[in-house]
């Protein structure tokens, strides 16, 4: 009986030495890194970049429609952009000391290549971007009345280009069309049916009717346009203007160009050219910006529904 009772007291003892292995009470557990800022993706509601020379970016956040460029153009944002840029939020400073003013330019931060302001629902932070750091891939960063170290990718996404910021589809998220116009044709929407209309080059030509596109084409091909995207937009160095070539926003037949109206009555202009090796643009003068398309969108965009079969009848004809 004695020994049972030596048995579970020793087994008593054992545990309580297991606790405290693993407890440690008394000693302070090392916390967690502490992110860069207090507040959560989510909260943001505005940010503005500040690039050296380049055109000032601002982009808010909009309830009903997402994230919106306000400046330098009023477009709809890239939103995977814009949450390469929150993203900063998500670092945890490998090193942070007290600002020494004399010793700014040690920093790159007496003349900051970058400014960076995020505004959320409780106030606003400004973050400044220095150089790099000289032994590894970090950045020197300004936060108030410190200095701070980042992984050097937090500060690629807001050093890009107002265009790497505008949002890659051509036309607005949920946009109704009543009509498409290219060169040589247009579809407009008639009594809630699509009808093709030539109105260039095969205009007097007859329309075999076998060679009619079907609602289901000619609705797979409008789709082509409503959510076409580009690969890649720039600035157009010259920007085109609208004067006497368009005449109460009508169309001039010269120009080779896509015309589309919405059921908002808005009326989106591009400007069509082609690359030496081929490539498609869409410029919108309006915007002063042009979209590279890819390869495979320039067939299906500027070719009419069943052109080829509609040419090879009429040749048939022939």
């Amino acid at each position: 009986m004695r020994a049972t009772k030596l048995n579970l007291l020793l087994l008593v003892v054992v545990i309580l030495l297991v606790a405290v292995a693993l407890y440690e009470p008394g000693i302070d557990k090392t916390a967690a890194p502490a992110r860069l800022l207090p507040m959560g993706a989510e909260e943001i509601t505005k940010i503005t970049i500040r690039n050296g020379k380049q055109r000032e970016i601002i982009l808010k956040r909009d309830s009903a429609n997402g994230w919106q460029m306000i400046e330098p153009l009023q477009v709809a944002a890239n939103r995977y952009k814009v949450d390469s840029v929150i993203a900063i939020l998500e670092q945890q400073p490998s090193n942070r000391f007290v600002i020494d003013t004399t010793k700014l330019a040690r920093y790159g931060l007496q003349n900051p290549q970058v400014e960076l302001w995020l505004k959320g629902v409780k106030g606003e932070q400004r973050l400044l971007f220095g150089s790099q750091t000289p032994l590894n891939s970090y950045r020197y960063l300004r936060l108030g009345n410190e200095i701070l170290t980042v992984k050097d990718v937090a500060f690629y996404p807001v050093a890009s280009l107002f265009t790497n910021f505008i949002a890659s589809r051509l036309l607005p998220e949920g946009a109704m069309l009543v009509s498409i116009e290219l060169p040589d044709f247009r579809l407009v929407l008639n009594e809630g049916a699509w009808v093709l209309d030539w109105t260039l080059g095969l205009q007097n030509e007859a329309d075999p009717t076998e060679n009619k596109p079907s609602a289901d084409q000619l609705a797979q091909w409008l789709d082509g346009w409503r959510y076409a995207s580009s690969v890649d937009i720039e600035a157009i160095e010259t920007r085109a203007k609208d004067d006497d070539r368009i005449a109460d926003g009508g169309i001039d037949a010269g120009l080779n160009q896509v015309v589309i109206t919405l059921n908002t009555g808005a009326r989106l202009r591009w400007i069509i050219s082609l690359t030496d090796d081929e490539g498609l643009v869409l410029g919108r003068p309006d915007l002063g910006i042009e979209y590279h398309m890819s390869d495979a969108q320039r067939q299906a965009l500027l070719t009419p529904p069943q052109a080829e079969a509609r040419q090879q009848a009429q040749e048939w004809v022939k």
